[in-house]
């Protein structure tokens, strides 16, 4: 077996630096404001409807590339995860097809639905769980309370 010359170790870690995306945390791209105690309800709410997460932006990404959604979602390891458990399921569903191999292919297709899968419902948790804790470091609550005409939003300050 022919290893790797040190020449071509740097060669690969710069070919994976070159072309790994720069992936820069949901944290970062918000808008950083530390909640004050002077801050009114209503100003903790636009930093909160500003910073948040949306549900559907991270599926999206997730049902283009499985793990883009768990980036948005600034749950990182996970994201990387499913890219690469993506990326190799890709590459077994192609060598199977190429050898006519049915065991590659079917375990290249289930991998590959597994990522889509399960990165799907990672992207939407990690959004909920990256909201929650926007929430409470903000100090908004948002709960629904019965009225007479419907169902009504209101907003709670917790100390």
């Amino acid at each position: 077996m022919v290893g790797f010359t040190p020449r071509a170790w740097v060669s690969l870690g710069l070919i994976c630096a070159i072309c790994s995306p720069s992936v820069a945390s949901a944290q970062q791209e918000q808008q950083r404001v530390e909640p004050d105690r002077g801050l009114t309800l209503e100003r903790r709410q636009e930093l909160y409807d500003i910073a948040k997460l949306d549900h559907r932006v991270a599926l999206k990404r997730s049902a283009i590339l499985p793990g883009w959604g768990n980036l948005y979602a600034d749950n990182v390891p996970v994201g990387m995860l499913f890219m690469s458990g993506a990326g190799m399921s890709v590459f077994l569903l192609g060598g199977g097809l190429l050898r006519n191999d049915t065991i590659f292919t079917v375990v290249g297709a289930v991998g590959l639905a597994g990522c889509y899968a399960g990165s799907l419902v990672t992207s939407y948790r990690g959004v909920s769980k990256y909201n929650d804790n926007l929430r409470a470091r903000y100090k908004v609550d948002l709960s629904v309370s019965p009225t007479q005409g419907g169902a009504a939003a209101a907003l709670t300050l917790r100390f």
